[in-house]
């Protein structure tokens, strides 16, 4: 959720800032024939993208992040944990220790 969410936040803002540029640097005062336009039609498809996934991201990250915290008190609280382990392999009987965490 965290890498997920973070990677659509980001491309979203930078396609929202991007379809902005565009917005701004087009001119087409002087016809539809210049080519300037076109920097306009990029805009136009990136803006949508943009807010889909900055509107997705987001509220992803914030997910995430809230997850992560409380799996980190959960583990912060439970620790690490030795216990002794009895256990049956190829018909021969084992002890040992395993490691919780």
């Amino acid at each position: 959720m965290l890498v997920t969410g973070g990677f659509l936040a980001t491309a979203g803002g930078l396609l929202l800032a991007t379809s902005a540029w565009s917005f701004a640097a087009t001119d087409c005062s002087g016809g539809s024939d210049t080519g300037q336009c076109w920097v306009g039609l990029v805009g136009a498809i990136t803006m949508p993208v943009g807010v889909v996934a900055l509107a997705v991201g987001a509220p992803l990250l914030g997910a995430g992040v809230q997850r992560r915290r409380v799996w980190r008190a959960w583990q912060h609280e439970r620790g690490v944990v030795l216990k002794p382990r009895l256990g049956r392999s190829n018909g021969a009987w084992t002890v040992g220790l395993t490691l919780r965490f």
